[in-house]
């Protein structure tokens, strides 16, 4: 899913709310966003037990990658070198060349903490945290992105308060949370929310006259919902 709506924003199709391409494009980003919320679920439902190697061996994989392409692309004449852009290549998870690698390296430096804040907390005092925050996070951001008010966390969900909430969440899945429903009806949960989401945009798209995909943001609540669902039906 990731891979896939890289593709799709690589070759983007233009705005035209009669053009089959532009109405699929639309709808499968929607539906692939979900992927990273998902990905963070997993983290807090299986928990992250921290290891300084580990995090090592991130940075060391991501410098590997990102200097090993580097050298490739100059060779084939792709990048012209720039010593103060390329060096920070080297410290890839300091200077925020990839945002998923170094707001998941944050998260993974500060799980032992949340990781005490959620056992210590009981069920009802983690339920009512966890409402508030979807509340504060998802709710409010989906709202100001109609209105294109200012937010009050500017991070799309790209950030480390989203990452946080999500561990958060995930841990309260596997320790709290009783499944009362089918992987079916999970399953059309996700796809009833990837179905709105799309209507919703196509629909403020046309009466725009432009493109509207705000909500394809990983802190709005179709993302939100949409990500709990296919976690859950996949889990089961």
């Amino acid at each position: 899913m990731i891979i896939g709506g890289h593709i799709i924003m690589e070759h983007h199709t233009e705005y035209n709310p009669l053009n089959f391409d532009f109405s699929i494009s639309l709808f499968l980003r929607g539906a692939f966003a979900v992927a990273v919320n998902a990905f963070v679920l997993i983290s807090g439902y299986f928990g992250i037990n921290f290891k300084w190697y580990r995090l090592l061996k991130l940075d060391m994989q991501a410098i590997l990658y990102s200097v090993l392409l580097l050298v490739v692309s100059i060779g084939i004449g792709w990048h012209a070198f720039n010593l103060r852009k390329d060096f920070l290549l080297f410290f890839p998870i300091l200077s925020k060349q990839y945002w998923f690698i170094t707001c998941y390296a944050v998260l993974y430096i500060i799980a032992p903490l949340l990781n005490q804040w959620a056992a210590s907390m009981d069920k009802a005092k983690y339920k009512r945290l966890l409402i508030l925050g979807a509340a504060i996070i998802y709710l409010w951001p989906t709202i100001n992105f109609l209105f294109a008010a200012p937010q009050f966390i500017g991070d799309s969900g790209y950030g480390i308060i989203n990452f946080a909430y999500l561990y958060m969440l995930g841990y309260y899945l596997r320790h709290h949370y009783v499944d009362r429903a089918s992987v079916g009806r999970y399953g059309g949960g996700y796809i009833f929310v990837s179905v709105l989401l799309f209507i919703s945009q196509y629909s403020l798209s046309y009466a725009l006259g432009f493109e509207f995909t705000s909500w394809i943001s990983y802190n709005t609540l179709f993302i939100f919902v949409g990500s709990i669902c296919l976690f859950l039906a996949s889990k089961i």
